[in-house]
């Protein structure tokens, strides 16, 4: 914030001093989540006002930490929008893997690398996601039978489910969100990721088709049952995924212009209250 506050988050930095400790405790939480928390916890205790905060709570974060980082040198806090990693990728650019980008339903019968959807994946996790919660799972099916069993339930794929050769089940996990305001943060935070998913795919050779997941009960439990989904996870869509066919066909998809989607608000055209 600007300009930052000399004391903030006193309603909360117990509970999540008390949370880092516990997650410190358990082995197999990631070493490189805690070392984010770390460097951004200690930062808050140098940057605040050291008399407006209770010191219990500083030493028990203190002792907490093995060794304190260095010099304050700190790689995993926020920083100045100047010193952003820049990319030399220009408009026209862009513009041209989003228009090469279209959903492709014909593959060819040859299996999808492992490798290269973990490299899609990988970018796909820099979408932007609310309090970085990223509650997305990429579940990845490329075997039969149950390749099979799940490319036909989707009710759009009749007459090419049989060509898909790989799908990927995007879910999100409601458990990440306390409240039932963020319930629908799941189907936002998954679409963002699954469309960075896609444009990766185009980069790296593999073509993709978005596929609706219809809000249909029995559909519901059918998938949960065949991918063992705990009741806190949703899917919220299907990607085929796949090598094309270069003569297969794709269909020609007129878009909107800017004039048809843009509706610029001002005071004039907005209905206030008297």
């Amino acid at each position: 914030m600007q300009p930052q506050k000399p004391i903030f988050a006193l309603n909360y930095i117990d509970e999540t001093i008390n949370e880092y400790v516990k997650s410190c405790e358990n082995t197999e939480h990631d070493k490189e989540e805690l070392l984010w928390a770390k460097e951004v916890l200690s930062l808050y205790f140098i940057s605040i006002d050291k008399c407006l905060l209770p010191q219990k709570i500083k030493t028990i974060f203190e002792k907490s930490i093995e060794t304190k980082p260095e010099n304050n040198i700190f790689n995993n806090v926020p920083y100045a929008f100047a010193d952003k990693i820049k990319s030399d990728v220009s408009f026209e650019q862009f513009s041209a893997l989003c228009h090469q980008r279209r959903s492709v339903r014909w593959f060819q019968p040859k299996q999808v690398s492992r490798e290269l959807l973990e490299k899609a994946i990988n970018i796909s996790s820099t979408a932007p996601s609310a309090c970085n919660r990223q509650p997305f799972m990429f579940n990845i099916i490329d075997q039969q039978p149950l390749l099979s069993t799940l490319a036909s339930l989707p009710i759009g794929t009749t007459g090419f489910a049989h060509n898909i050769q790989c799908l990927i089940v995007v879910t999100g996990n409601l458990s990440y969100y306390p409240t039932e305001r963020d319930r629908h943060l799941i189907y936002i935070d998954s679409s963002l990721a699954s469309m960075q998913f896609m444009l990766a795919l185009e980069t790296l050779g593999l073509s993709s088709c978005a596929l609706n997941w219809p809000d249909i009960e029995r559909l519901e439990v059918k998938i949960s049952q065949l991918l063992s989904l705990p009741d806190t996870v949703r899917p919220t869509m299907l990607i085929a995924v796949g090598y094309a066919q270069t003569q297969g066909k794709i269909p020609y998809s007129h878009k909107k212009t800017s004039q048809q989607l843009i509706n610029y608000i001002n005071h004039e055209n907005c209905n206030s209250s008297k």
